[in-house]
């Protein structure tokens, strides 16, 4: 529980960082107002990450409200599909098994990993 929620701070300081820096990023951004949640299914584990005014911050804990939400089955699926070297097969297997579900705007999900590139290190 504790790697997946450090991974998830780490991913929101990257985000920010990228956001603050990258103007291809920053670009993308542009007039996009967006709240995403990343948590698992007992919201042991949660954060969410707020898109507006081209910036992206980071905050712990559930949204109020959120566009669309990435639950794991819990703390170990998260690590595993996030740090997988294969990203997004990870994530279509953990879908096609159940052990991940997607709440909100599917085309926002797709936007989002669109965009992961400009924050993920090489």
């Amino acid at each position: 529980m504790i790697k997946l929620k450090l991974l998830l701070w780490i991913m929101g300081l990257l985000m920010g960082r990228a956001s603050k820096r990258n103007e291809k990023l920053r670009n993308k951004l542009d007039d996009k107002q967006l709240t995403v949640q990343f948590q698992t299914d007992d919201q042991r584990v949660a954060r969410h990450f707020i898109i507006e005014n081209q910036q992206i911050l980071s905050k712990s804990g559930v949204a109020d409200q959120h566009d669309f939400a990435i639950s794991f089955k819990d703390a170990g699926t998260g690590l595993a599909v996030l740090t997988a070297k294969n990203a997004q097969l990870a994530f279509m297997q953990a879908i096609q098994e159940k052990q991940l579900i997607v709440t909100g705007d599917l085309s926002q999900v797709m936007w989002f990993q669109g965009i992961a590139k400009y924050w993920i290190p090489r």
